[in-house]
């Protein structure tokens, strides 16, 4: 009978420790999750404020076709370079269309600009109709050149809401559920 408790204790006790070693693991990753989910909100905290005036986003800006759009007030600009992902474009778009769709942002707000196609023909997603201009400049780190851009610029040349939706995916809910509504909302 002794011996039978003595196995049972040693048993319990290795399972005992191994539990503990699986809590502390799980802690660790938790901790671990925690930190990314802290960094990726400042990181989004930072970007969605940036407000600049840089030379190669002014060209953008400057560019006759996307001022005439600005022309009738501040517009979400998705920026769509070559080489991006359609289906993320198709899905930045999306998001776009639900939010119009709700009331949350107003129709007429979106403008797609491209260096996809050419000046007269440039590459639209034809589920959506938005106005899509074709531009020559690309205005971020080299890095980012396979990357989607979604920002709000105004008539002033003033940009704001900068979001990659690909550098933070898991931030895309907040963005366009809570961070470019609100922006317009308190307009």
């Amino acid at each position: 009978m002794t011996g039978i408790l003595m196995l049972a204790n040693i048993y319990f006790t290795i399972k005992i420790r191994d539990y503990k070693k699986e809590i502390f693991t799980l802690q660790k990753e938790t901790q671990s999750k925690d930190r990314l989910i802290q960094r990726y909100e400042q990181g989004i905290a930072s970007l969605y404020r940036i407000n600049f005036k840089s030379s190669e986003i002014n060209d953008l800006l400057s560019n006759k076709s996307v001022i005439k759009h600005l022309e009738t007030g501040e517009k979400i600009i998705c920026y769509m370079q070559e080489g991006v992902c359609r289906t993320c474009i198709f899905k930045m778009l999306q998001d776009l269309s639900i939010l119009e769709e709700k009331g949350m942002i107003d129709t007429g707000k979106v403008l797609v600009t491209t260096n996809i196609g050419n000046k007269n023909q440039p590459f639209k997603i034809p589920e959506f109709d938005y106005p899509t201009v074709y531009v020559d400049t690309f205005f971020f780190p080299e890095e980012l050149s396979k990357e989607s851009i979604i920002f709000v610029a105004d008539d002033q040349m003033n940009v704001d809401m900068l979001y990659l939706p690909e550098v933070f995916p898991k931030l895309r809910q907040q963005y366009f559920r809570e961070l470019l509504p609100n922006y317009f909302k308190n307009k």
